[in-house]
């Protein structure tokens, strides 16, 4: 039978019982003005290791006329939702006349849909806390690393406006230790594997006869 080294079984449990580490990052970025027909979009980049377990956005001073217009979206490592694409079309030939007026944000479970409640007839869209159209849980369990892109596009004439700041917030866990820490963690255990592997001396008692 093959013994297995205590230096194995101990990485083994240090790895084992690696604690997850929790992550809130957030990440601000400028806006742009918002012309007829145009796309628009503004990244940040999240430096932060671990896995994404949920996010939010906030659309900070988005203000346009008819929001029937608009399509916006967030991309991350291959993957794009949308946040909403022009409520109210194509029921209706521009979508719904309702204008953006402030700041808006969108997290999974955070109010009513946007793209059913900007569709409801109010003059403006009431500032707040929105749904949105495709749940954020999409990105749950890829790596919050890199570069996360809001893209806003116009698709009417007539109407313009702009977007002052796009806020991210990530929430992720399981971001690993330095690697010096992971280091000096194995350089331990192997030393102590090691004295434990050594053999022990066995004192030697000469006697000489005359």
């Amino acid at each position: 039978m093959r013994s297995i080294s205590f230096t194995t079984v101990a990485v083994a449990a240090a790895l084992a019982a690696a604690p997850s580490y929790a992550a809130t990052t957030v990440e601000t970025a400028a806006g742009f003005a918002i012309t007829d027909n145009s796309t628009n979009s503004s990244t940040v980049n999240v430096a932060a290791t671990g896995n994404v377990t949920g996010i939010s956005v906030t659309l900070s001073d988005f203000v346009h006329s008819y929001v029937g217009d608009l399509i916006a979206s967030l991309t991350h490592g291959g993957v794009t939702t949308q946040l909403f694409a022009r409520p109210g079309f194509p029921a209706t030939t521009f979508g719904s006349s309702s204008n953006l007026v402030g700041t808006y944000s969108f997290t999974d479970g955070g109010g009513s849909l946007f793209q059913t409640f900007a569709n409801s007839g109010n003059t403006n869209v009431a500032v707040g806390s929105y749904s949105p159209l495709d749940a954020f849980s999409a990105f749950n369990g890829m790596s919050a690393n890199g570069d996360w892109t809001l893209t806003v596009s116009d698709n009417a004439g007539g109407d313009q406006g702009s977007l002052g700041g796009f806020t991210l917030n990530v929430n992720s866990i399981g971001a690993v230790p330095e690697p010096a820490t992971w280091a000096l963690l194995l350089l331990g255990f192997f030393g102590i594997g090691g004295m434990m592997r050594a053999k022990p001396r066995v004192a030697r008692t000469t006697v000489s006869y005359s």
